[in-house]
C-alpha cells in the first residue's frame, strides 16, 4: 500500500518568504520588473556540462537583451558550476552580473546546495527547470504557487509528468521558450504558462506544511509496533488504519 503524507519540504515557508522578499527587493532596486528562477540537475560529463551550460547561457542572454528581467540561479551543485560550464558561460555570466539583475544561490553543503527549492522559487514570477528527466525540483516550485516550466531536450517519453494534465509546462526545445516567456511575463492575462493547478490535489492533497509531521507520526507508530513485538503485517495494518482515521481513508492506498 501507499501512504499519502503530502509535500515534506514546505514547513519552512514563512522563512522562505522573508528571504525571498529581500532578494526580490534587491533585484527590483536595479530595474527588474519580472524575475525568473532557474534550476538544474547537475552534470557529470562533458555532454551534460554543455547541456546545462547552454541552458544558463540562454537565460543570461535573455536578461542582457531585456532590462525588465532578472535571474535567480539555484544550481543543484553551486560549488562547481564555473569549473563545469567553461569559459563561454563565465564570460556571459560576468557580463550579466554587471547589470545587478542576477542573484546566485552559492551556499552549499557537503554534496549539494543547502538552499531550499521553495526559497528560490518564491523569489520569482516564473520557474524554469533544465531537465524533465530529473525534474523533482519543478514539482516543489509548482507547489510553492509559482508558474513552472521544464525543458525536455532528452525526449523523456516515460516521465510521469507527461501523463498529467498540465498547461504549457513541458517544452522540447530551448529556442521555443522566449516567445512564451515574453508573452507571459509582459502580459500575463493572455498567456497561461506553467500552470499545474489541475494536478495540485494529486501532487499534494494537503498543502498545509505538515507533511513532515505526518511522516514522523507514521514512522513513530511503526517503531512502537516493533517495540510491542508485533509482526510487520500487523504493524503496517494497524498504523495505516489509524492514519486513515486521522487524515482520511483516501490517503491510504491499498494495491
Amino acid at each position: 500500500f501507499k501512504i499519502i503524507v503530502g509535500f515534506l519540504r514546505d514547513y519552512n515557508i514563512k522563512k522562505s518568504k522573508i528571504v525571498a522578499a529581500k532578494i526580490k527587493n534587491q533585484l527590483y532596486s536595479h530595474g527588474a520588473k519580472k524575475i525568473i528562477s532557474l534550476f538544474d540537475q547537475n552534470s557529470s560529463d562533458n555532454f551534460m556540462h554543455k547541456n546545462q551550460s547552454d541552458f544558463y547561457i540562454y537565460f543570461l542572454n535573455l536578461i542582457l537583451k531585456n532590462k525588465d528581467y532578472a535571474l535567480v540561479i539555484k544550481p543543484k551543485k553551486s560549488k562547481t558550476i564555473f569549473s563545469r560550464f567553461g569559459n563561454e558561460f563565465k564570460e556571459i555570466y560576468n557580463e550579466a552580473l554587471k547589470t545587478n539583475r542576477i542573484y546566485l544561490f552559492n551556499s552549499y553543503g557537503k554534496s549539494q546546495s543547502n538552499v531550499s527549492i521553495n526559497t528560490a522559487a518564491l523569489c520569482s514570477d516564473l520557474c524554469v527547470h533544465s531537465n524533465l528527466y530529473a525534474g523533482t525540483a519543478s514539482i516543489e516550485c509548482a507547489l510553492s504557487g509559482i508558474p513552472t516550466i521544464l525543458l525536455d531536450r532528452e525526449n523523456d517519453k516515460e516521465n510521469i509528468l507527461n501523463n498529467m494534465e498540465l498547461n504549457n509546462v513541458i517544452f522540447k526545445n530551448i529556442n521555443d521558450l522566449e516567445v512564451n516567456i515574453n508573452e507571459f511575463l509582459l502580459n500575463k492575462k493572455f498567456n497561461i504558462l506553467g500552470d499545474w493547478s489541475k494536478e495540485f490535489d494529486n501532487l499534494d492533497p494537503f498543502r498545509d506544511g505538515k507533511g513532515h509531521k505526518r511522516l514522523n507520526w507514521f514512522l513513530k507508530h511503526m517503531l512502537t509496533g516493533y517495540e510491542k513485538g508485533l509482526s510487520k503485517e500487523e504493524i503496517l495494518y494497524l498504523t495505516s488504519k489509524e492514519y486513515g482515521i486521522l487524515w482520511g481513508k483516501d490517503k491510504v492506498i491499498n494495491k
